[in-house]
C-alpha cells in the first residue's frame, strides 16, 4: 500500500474533490488493508473537530456540514446515508463527513484511533452498508413506491371490490376505486384534488389522468395540474385550470358543468370547449348537447364535511362505550388513551384498574387517527412519555395505533423497558420498516423476534393499528397489522417478563453516546395497551375493530 497515495486519495476525498476513478480506488483500499482503514478513521476525526454538534437534533434538523469555511452544506437527515451506491462503501463526500460526524463525536476523540477502528471496524461499516440494501430493496418491491395519489380523507365508504379497507393518508397506486356509498378526497401526485361520491367505479391511471366507469366527482385543478384529464367510455374531459364537476352513469351517458375556468370536452376526435358556467350532455351513443346543470348535481366539500363530522362523533360515542369493554380484559396492565384534560396536559392517563399514568416530556398534542381525537407526536430526540409498569408474566401482549411520518434513525422507540434487566421487552421499528422486539438476555441469551416490513418507504403517513403477542406457551412472537397476523418469529421462553420503567415513543435516557443512541419516534401515536398474558387472534382483530378510525365496510 502506498501510504502517500493513500493520503492524497482521503485529502481528496474530505475535499470534496474525489474523481469517481479514485473515489472506487479507496474503496479498495479500505477493504483490502486494516492500515488504510485506520487512516480513513483518524482523518474523520480530525474532520469531526471542525464540527459544531446541534446535540439533542441529531439526526432531525439536520447538522451542519462544515469542512472548511468555503465548504458548508445543510443535510436534512441520517437518511442520507441511505442514499449511497449499494456496493459503495463510502458515499459522496459531504454525506462522509454527515458520518464521521456521527460516529467519531467529540466523547470518542480522548480514545486513539485504533481504538476507535477495533470497534467501527468490527461492526460500523457492516452495520451501514446492509442497512442500506434492506432499504433500497424494500422500496424497490414495495408497489406503493409506484403511486400516483393520496387518499387524503373518506366518509362513510362502502367498498365493493372485495379489497381491505383503505385508509386515509394510503398512497394509492394505479389501479381501480370501488365503492357502493360515501365520500372520498384523492389528491393526485400532480396537486389535482378530487372528491367522488358513491357508487363509484374510479381507476387511477397516473398522477394527472382517472378513468371514470360510474359515479359523481368534483375536480379542483390548480395550475401545475393543468390537462388534468379524466376519461370516461365516451368522452374525456380535459382541464384547463380551475374546477369541473361531472357525472357518468353505468351506460357510459354523462354530464360535466365547469365551476371554474374552463375544460374540454373530447368525443370522437372532436374537441367541444367550455367556459365557466356552461354544461353539456353525453347520452349513451356520444351525442354531445348543451345542459344547464345546478351545481347541486356534483357533490361539495361542505356536503362531504357535514357527513365527516356526523360519523365521527358517532364513531367516538362508539370507541367511548368500547373502554369499558376492554377495562374487563383480563390481564390488563396499561391502557393509555391519549385524552388530555388540555392541551397543556403532560400526564398520560393509564385507565387499567389500577395502572400508574406517565409523563410526557417534549412530545406535544396533536390530532389523532380522527377528528377531535388526540395524539402524541414526537419530534425531538427528546421526546418521549415515561412511565412505570412493575409485575412480571410469563406471556406479555402490546398494541398501539401508530402514524409513522418518516423512519430517520436506526430504531424508532414504541415501547422501551429501560436497563439491562432479565426479561425486559423492547418493541419498536427498525429503519427499513420492520416491527422489532426484543428481550433482553434471559439465561444469557438476548431474543430479536422481528417481523417483516411493514413501514416499508413507499407508505404514505397513514395510521396504523400495530400488536405483538408474546406467547411463551406457544414459543413464539407474533406480529399483528390492523388486526391481521402478519409474522411469527420462534421464541425461547428463559424467565419471566417484564417493562418496569419504561419509555414511549424513545429510548434514550442521555446516559449513552453511540452511534445508534438516537432512537425517537418521527410520527404520532394514539391509544396503547399492555397485557400480561397472550392474547388470542380474534381479541387483536376486536382491538383494531374497537379502535378504528372509521367503520368502513366492504361488501363481498
Amino acid at each position: 500500500m502506498d501510504d502517500q497515495h493513500l493520503d492524497q486519495l482521503l485529502e481528496d476525498y474530505f475535499n470534496g474533490a474525489l474523481c469517481p476513478e479514485d473515489k472506487i480506488e479507496l474503496e479498495q483500499m479500505l477493504l483490502q488493508y486494516p492500515a488504510a482503514r485506520e487512516r480513513f478513521w483518524e482523518c474523520g476525526g480530525w474532520e469531526a473537530l471542525y464540527e459544531e454538534w446541534g446535540g439533542e437534533h441529531w439526526g432531525r434538523e439536520g447538522l451542519k456540514l462544515a469542512a472548511s469555511r468555503e465548504r458548508v452544506e445543510r443535510v436534512e437527515n441520517v437518511e442520507s446515508i441511505e442514499r449511497m451506491e449499494p456496493l459503495a462503501l463510502l458515499p459522496a463526500p459531504p454525506r462522509a463527513s454527515l458520518l464521521h460526524r456521527i460516529v467519531l463525536g467529540p466523547w470518542l476523540m480522548p480514545f486513539s484511533a485504533a481504538a476507535v477502528i477495533t470497534v467501527l471496524a468490527t461492526w460500523g461499516l457492516y452495520l451501514l452498508l446492509p442497512r442500506s440494501v434492506e432499504y433500497r430493496q424494500a422500496a424497490a418491491s414495495d408497489p406503493r413506491g409506484m403511486g400516483v395519489a393520496v387518499l387524503r380523507n373518506m366518509t362513510g365508504v362502502v367498498w365493493t371490490d372485495g379489497s381491505a379497507a383503505r385508509s386515509a393518508g394510503a398512497t394509492l397506486e394505479p389501479g381501480w376505486l370501488r365503492f357502493k356509498s360515501g365520500m372520498v378526497v384523492i389528491e393526485f401526485f400532480s396537486g389535482a384534488r378530487v372528491l367522488v361520491e358513491g357508487p363509484a367505479e374510479l381507476e387511477l391511471r397516473s398522477g394527472n389522468e382517472a378513468f371514470c366507469q360510474s359515479g359523481r366527482l368534483r375536480a379542483e385543478v390548480p395550475a401545475q395540474a393543468h390537462g388534468f384529464t379524466v376519461a370516461t367510455s365516451r368522452f374525456n374531459v380535459v382541464d384547463l385550470g380551475t374546477a369541473f364537476g361531472l357525472q357518468v352513469s353505468a351506460d357510459g351517458s354523462g354530464q360535466v358543468k365547469v365551476l371554474q375556468g374552463q375544460v374540454e370536452l373530447r368525443q370522437g376526435g372532436v374537441v367541444h370547449p367550455l367556459k365557466a358556467g356552461s354544461g353539456a350532455a353525453v347520452d349513451a351513443a356520444g351525442a354531445v348537447s348543451d345542459a344547464a346543470l345546478s351545481d347541486a348535481l356534483f357533490p361539495a366539500e361542505d356536503d362531504f364535511q357535514r357527513r365527516a363530522d356526523a360519523a365521527t362523533e358517532e364513531r367516538r360515542r362508539e370507541w367511548r362505550a368500547s373502554l369499558d369493554e376492554i377495562a374487563k380484559w383480563p390481564g390488563l396492565r396499561a391502557h393509555f388513551t391519549f385524552e388530555p384534560q388540555s392541551t397543556w396536559d403532560q400526564v398520560l392517563r393509564n385507565r387499567a384498574p389500577g395502572g400508574t399514568d406517565g409523563a410526557i416530556v417534549g412530545a406535544r398534542w396533536i390530532g389523532g387517527r380522527w377528528a377531535k381525537k388526540s395524539g402524541l407526536e414526537f419530534q425531538s430526540a427528546s421526546d418521549r412519555v415515561r412511565f412505570d409498569l412493575p409485575g412480571e408474566s410469563d406471556s406479555m401482549s402490546l398494541a398501539a395505533w401508530v402514524r409513522v411520518d418518516a423512519l430517520e434513525n436506526l430504531l424508532s422507540g414504541l415501547v422501551m423497558s429501560d436497563g439491562d434487566v432479565p426479561g425486559a421487552v423492547r418493541w419498536g421499528i427498525k429503519q427499513p420498516g420492520n416491527i422489532a422486539l426484543g428481550v433482553w438476555p434471559l439465561g444469557g441469551q438476548d431474543q430479536e423476534c422481528d417481523s417483516n416490513v411493514v413501514f416499508s418507504p413507499g407508505r404514505g403517513s397513514e395510521w396504523t393499528h400495530l400488536a405483538v403477542v408474546i406467547d411463551s406457551a406457544g414459543r413464539q412472537v407474533r406480529h399483528y397489522v390492523n388486526g391481521q397476523q402478519t409474522s411469527v418469529a420462534p421464541y425461547i421462553p428463559a424467565g419471566r417478563l417484564r417493562i418496569g420503567r419504561a419509555e414511549i415513543g424513545n429510548w434514550n435516557d442521555g446516559s449513552e453516546r453511540s452511534t445508534h443512541s438516537i432512537r425517537n419516534l418521527n410520527g404520532r401515536v394514539d391509544e396503547a395497551v399492555v397485557f400480561a398474558r397472550a392474547l388470542k387472534p380474534e381479541e387483536i382483530a376486536r382491538l383494531w375493530t374497537l379502535g378504528r378510525p372509521e367503520m368502513e365496510t366492504t361488501l363481498p
